[in-house]
Order: C-alpha cells, then sequence, then structure tokens
C-alpha cells in the first residue's frame, strides 16, 4: 500500500494511523493544516512526528456532539437496527479505560516534556518523511510483535531524533475487557523483549526504552527481602543509565551533560533514592536498613509524581488533574511488576520453542 501511494503520489510525508482512530483537530486546524503545518518542521534530523493518543471514550464534550449526530445520521440512513454499535454503547466507561486513558496521555504526553523530544514512534499515529520511512522498511524484521520498538530502534540507530506535537489529539478505541487487556500488555512486553534481545546494540543506544524493560526487573528485585542486594542492583542500574547516555548518539545535543540531564529528569526518581539506598549498605541493623530502602523508594516515588504534575503538556485535552496522576502512580508498579514477568516468560517460551509467535507485515 505505502508503495503504490508513494508511486502514484510522490508525497513528501507520509501519515500512519490505525484504522480505529478519530482525530481532533485542534486550536481550530483541520486534520490537513496541522498535518500539513506539521510537515513542513519535517527534516533529516527529525524525520518522523508523532502525536498524543486518548481513549476514545473520553472524547472532548464538543467533539462527541458532533460525533453523536453523526453516528445518528449512519445509523438512520444505512443500519437503523444495529443498535450495540451506538455511540452511547461504544463510550461506556469502567476503570480500565480511564486507567488507559491516563496511561496514554502520561506516556506520550507528560513523560515526552520531561524527556524532552519524542521518546518512542506511536503506532497510533506518526508523521514520516517519506524517504526515511521507506529506508526504515528496508532494515525492518516485518515481525509485529513490537514492531512501533523496532522503528524506534532503526530512527535512532541513524542518530536521528522524533519529534512530538501537541496540535493534534488522536483518540483510538481502547481495549475495554480485561481478558483481552492483559493479553495485549503481555504481547506488548513480549514484543519489547524480542526487539532488545535481537538488537541488543541498537537498544543500549536508546536508553529510554532500555531504562523501561530493566526498571521492571528492578521493581520485582526490590520486593526481595535481600537489602545488600537491592541496593547494589540499584546502583548497577544506575550506572548503566549514565553510561548509555554518555555513549548514546540519541541526543542531537551531542553534548554528554545533556544526554545525562534528560535522564536524570526522567528517571530522577531512581537518582532521588540513591542515597536512602548507598546509606541501606552501610548500617548494621538489618530493620533500620529496610527501613532506609522503604525511604528511598517512596521518596523517589513521589519525585515521579510530582515530574509528571510539573511537566503537564499545554494542550487541555491531555492535562491530568493531581488525583490522575496519583492513581497512574500506584497502578504502574502494579502493571510493571505483573506484566514484565510475563512477557518475559512468554519470550523465554518462545526461544525455547525454536521460533517465536510473530507476524510478517503484508501489503
Amino acid at each position: 500500500g505505502l508503495d503504490y501511494a508513494i508511486k502514484k503520489y510522490n508525497p513528501k510525508c507520509v501519515f500512519i494511523q490505525d484504522d480505529d482512530v478519530i482525530p481532533v483537530p485542534n486550536n481550530g486546524k483541520s486534520l490537513d493544516e496541522a498535518l500539513g503545518e506539521s510537515c513542513e518542521k519535517l527534516d533529516e534530523d527529525f524525520p518522523v512526528m508523532v502525536y498524543p493518543t486518548a481513549n476514545q471514550r473520553y472524547l472532548p464534550e464538543d467533539v462527541l456532539k458532533e460525533v453523536r449526530e453523526d453516528i445518528k445520521s449512519f445509523h438512520e440512513s444505512f443500519e437503523p437496527k444495529k443498535k450495540e454499535n451506538s455511540l452511547d454503547d461504544l463510550l461506556r466507561r469502567n476503570f480500565l479505560d480511564y486507567i488507559q486513558h491516563i496511561e496514554h496521555i502520561v506516556a506520550t504526553g507528560n513523560a515526552r516534556k520531561a524527556a524532552g523530544e519524542g521518546i518512542y514512534v506511536n503506532g497510533s499515529a506518526s508523521l514520516w518523511r517519506t524517504e526515511d520511512l521507506k529506508r526504515v522498511l528496508e532494515k525492518h524484521s516485518g515481525k509485529h510483535a513490537g514492531d512501533d520498538y523496532e522503528m524506534t530502534f532503526l530512527v535512532r540507530k541513524d542518530g536521528k531524533g522524533i519529534l512530538y506535537s501537541e496540535d493534534l489529539v488522536l483518540y483510538p478505541e481502547l481495549i475495554n475487557d480485561l481478558k483481552k487487556f492483559i493479553k495485549q500488555r503481555i504481547y506488548w512486553q513480549y514484543g519489547g523483549y524480542r526487539v532488545c534481545l535481537e538488537n541488543p546494540r541498537s537498544c543500549f543506544n536508546n536508553p529510554i526504552h532500555t531504562s523501561y524493560f530493566l526498571i521492571g526487573f528492578l521493581l520485582c528485585i526490590a520486593l526481595l527481602p535481600i537489602p545488600y542486594l537491592r541496593a547494589a542492583l540499584t546502583l548497577l542500574y544506575s550506572s548503566i543509565i549514565t553510561l548509555q547516555y554518555i555513549t548514546s548518539r540519541r541526543s542531537l545535543r551531542g553534548k554528554a551533560f545533556g544526554r545525562f540531564k534528560s535522564t536524570a529528569k526522567l528517571f530522577g526518581g531512581l537518582y532521588v533514592a540513591l542515597p536512602f539506598y548507598a546509606g541501606s549498605l552501610l548500617v548494621d541493623s538489618y530493620i533500620l536498613s529496610n527501613i532506609l530502602q522503604i525511604a528511598g523508594a517512596l521518596a523517589g516515588y513521589s519525585y515521579i509524581i510530582y515530574l509528571l504534575y510539573r511537566n503537564n503538556v499545554n494542550n487541555e485535552n491531555l492535562r491530568l488533574k493531581p488525583r490522575d496522576i496519583l492513581i497512574y502512580s500506584l497502578y504502574i508498579p502494579l502493571y510493571t511488576l505483573i506484566f514484565t514477568p510475563l512477557g518475559a516468560a512468554k519470550y523465554v517460551k518462545e526461544k525455547i520453542r525454536g521460533a517465536q509467535r510473530t507476524y510478517k507485515i503484508s501489503h
């Protein structure tokens, strides 16, 4: 499909989005206008721009009103009996919807603002320079599991950056079933491990992604009743992150301090916790050692909550309330502790079986 579009139209940019996404214009701009302006910002240093996504069941009221009218007209003119697809049914909310809504906003908006640029190529919506996309696809494995991570690695491998835009918010229809949610998240983690372990060098040169997967194991280890091991691995983890940013070509700023500063901002909670963990190694009391480690974890996590709140994005459709951040801060450790080991186990299982259950991307 991409080959056909390029041969026929020869576009400068190609916009990729899931087919269940409702684009919502902001600041009075149409989709064409937003994409046209964004296309002009893309150059060789920034070959791709990503847009934030939120839950379709949390559409702004003014947009919701328009969509309701469209759905009503559609049903009256075409399928009046198909009531199960009415907007009211589609927009039924539950806690699963709510937490995914917050999760997508934090991942695409707040964390990006803390890091200073786009963290990864978002599969829901991305705008590419055509020539760069063609180059990435030529090197891509074609495997579906973790394809977003792989495309990000290939962009970073060339020393290029990823732009992020708040001008346009897109609302995919997120999973509304617990079993499907669990299956999807295990698959995401599995795909991430597949990409990281099959491309270790690219993974190492993309610190944020490595950090994302390593932090899951760090949280698991933090629960072990062995203070010395917890403290030692925490120090080792932070050293790996620092080394990555010193050696990585990811940042276009070209200065080691700038790269380290971005890491410290995004994963600053670890650095806040380090003095507590180091102190736990120096005390003789087992009880005091555990108290110091727990205090360090709480201090580090409090910093992360503060960072997310302080770095709230400018777009009002993506803003988080203090309640949202608090709930997210309780949710993410549980998510990481559950899905990180399950994703890793799935990867190991597929490796033992001798073949990974991934699917080749077809045209």
